[in-house]
């Protein structure tokens, strides 16, 4: 058996002879560094979740990413979980390592949910991972990064809260994206957030972030996730910064966040944005149309403001159209016949 786990070329012979060693309770020390030093990805992330069955599972986790080639949790979000999970559990856990990894693949939302497994002792040290200015993978990773930082923060320590709120609060100017990810974290949190006037200074600071058109997209968009929170169904001043931003047509995914917060704030909305259809860019567009076609309060709108040459007809897709068509009979149905045929 311990032949065909360290020699046979076929990779799930070589696991499937290494469980079977494991099952027996056979399996050495010697035998899980093998696989979890395999070529194949596969066989070492199996070797990686069966770590609790080694006699020296501590000694192992200690040189888990020593052992395992950078290669296969750098390309595999499955092995990177996998490591993360079990590198968290060391009693001196890697967490540059473990951020490096989750980073990674913060954008597959599996990711994210699955981050609940991590051993509470790594959580702060991870975060200091994912914030270090010298780390620019958090920068890089997008959405995904923020949303990971989100779902992190909620399981910090008292003390590293207290240091982040301290960090958010003194600041002011240009901030970093994540910056505007935790206060709004903070800020809807039940226990002790961000104090009033340290969030009316962050929330000033996001407007001039989004006011800047060469502002990266990251803390735009980061400025963007914390204003939609403040933003209301009047017209307003979050509004007009709102609809300047988009008529910037940017970047999409600024603009697909702009026009999605617009659209499902209210009338008053949905008219500014019906006058300013021809300045918006698809993405954004297609974005509106989605939002108002799912709310039927939003469709006579749509449906005047076509009739009326502000969104000219040919802007509603053949889909879009078709989901008109399908919505419940109501006073609307005789306008979309007549604008779109049956």
């Amino acid at each position: 058996m311990r032949r065909l786990a360290n020699e046979d070329p076929e990779p799930r012979v070589r696991f499937r002879a290494f469980a079977t060693l494991c099952a027996c309770g056979l399996a050495s020390a010697e035998d899980f560094e093998n696989r979890l030093r395999d070529a194949d990805p596969r066989v070492a992330e199996g070797a990686v979740r069966w770590i609790d069955r080694a006699a020296d599972s501590a000694s192992l986790r200690s040189k888990l990413w020593q052992l395992v080639r950078p290669e296969h949790w750098q390309n595999s979000a499955s092995v990177a979980l996998a490591m993360a999970i079990e590198g968290s559990i060391d009693t001196a856990p890697r967490t540059d390592a473990i951020a490096r990894a989750l980073i990674l693949h913060a954008n597959d939302p599996w990711i994210l949910d699955m981050t609940s497994m991590l051993a509470p002792r790594s959580i702060d040290g991870t975060i200091r991972s994912l914030l270090d200015p010298a780390n620019p993978a958090l920068a890089k990773s997008g959405p995904g990064g923020q949303r990971l930082l989100e779902k992190l923060v909620g399981r910090i320590s008292p003390d590293l809260r207290n240091e982040l709120l301290t960090s958010i609060s003194k600041s002011s100017g240009a901030r970093p994206a994540w910056h505007y990810v935790l206060a709004r974290q903070f800020a809807a949190s039940e226990s002790s957030g961000i104090d009033a006037s340290a969030l009316n200074q962050v929330i000033s600071d996001a407007k001039k972030s989004l006011s800047d058109p060469q502002q990266a997209t990251p803390v735009a968009s980061a400025a963007i996730d914390l204003l939609e929170t403040r933003i209301g169904e009047s017209w307003s001043e979050l509004h007009q910064l709102f609809l300047v931003g988009l008529k910037q047509n940017r970047d999409a995914e600024i603009d697909r966040k702009l026009a999605l917060a617009l659209a499902r704030s209210g009338s008053p909305a949905l008219a500014n944005l019906s006058n300013a259809w021809n300045d918006l860019s698809t993405d954004a567009q297609s974005v509106i149309l989605t939002e108002w076609t799912n709310r039927i309060e939003s469709v006579p709108m749509l449906l005047d403001s076509v009739r009326d040459g502000k969104i000219p007809r040919d802007s509603i897709d053949a889909v879009t159209a078709m989901r008109l068509r399908q919505l419940p009979e109501s006073p609307a149905s005789k306008m979309v016949l007549e604008l779109f045929g049956p």
